[in-house]
């Protein structure tokens, strides 16, 4: 307990007395709080050295009422009641709603499977169509390359050195699309992967809620 909660706690005992009392009791224990942290000790143990604080707002107010000459006023007798607090009633179910849910349950049922095999498709198909797309960039790069070189050392031509120039363009141009499709791909699976981990974030954060 910090000075402050205890400064606190002791003015709500102390509600009884007027203001200015109040300041000088709750002065008196901060200074004695103060002197205690000088004397080495941690703020928790000057507190908890004075002890427990009904017990110092009951001494305040003895000692007020003795300086004043003030009688304590007689507490009213508590009606001998028992009173039960009941939480509020839960609302169950209706028979007719349950009946009927069990009845429609080959309709629901199936309609619930039907959309999520279908989300389902759709999910693994989008992570074949990246994969497949990723795969057809390294071709691209691999064949590209293989293709390139064969173009100038393969030793039968038809078409003689305009075949391979031709040859050698189109090789350069698979690469080049493959280059163009493979970052293309890197960044949408990031993406897929990313987007995942922001769902997986905020279905965790709303359990803890």
């Amino acid at each position: 307990m910090t000075k402050l909660e205890f400064i606190d706690a002791l003015g709500n005992e102390l509600t009884s007395m007027p203001i200015e009392e109040t300041k000088k009791v709750l002065e008196y224990y901060l200074e004695s709080v103060d002197d205690r942290m000088d004397d080495g000790m941690t703020e928790e143990e000057a507190i908890e050295a004075l002890g427990p604080i009904p017990e110092l707002a009951q001494r305040a107010l003895e000692e007020y009422r003795q300086e004043n000459q003030i009688l304590p006023v007689p507490k009213a007798p508590e009606p001998d009641v028992n009173v039960v607090f009941e939480g509020p009633e839960k609302r169950r179910m209706p028979v007719w709603a349950i009946v009927l849910l069990i009845i429609g349950s080959p309709v629901w049922l199936g309609i619930g499977l039907g959309i999520g095999g279908a989300a389902l498709g759709i999910y693994i198909s989008l992570w074949a169509i990246l994969a497949s797309l990723l795969f057809c960039a390294g071709v691209f790069i691999i064949c590209g390359a293989i293709g390139a070189v064969a173009s100038w050392f393969l030793t039968v031509s038809p078409t003689g050195i305009f075949g391979r120039v031709f040859a050698f363009g189109c090789c350069l141009a698979l690469i080049g699309v493959g280059m163009l499709l493979l970052p293309a791909m890197l960044w949408l699976i990031r993406g897929f992967v990313s987007l995942h981990r922001w769902i997986f974030r905020k279905l965790r954060g709303g359990k803890k809620a």
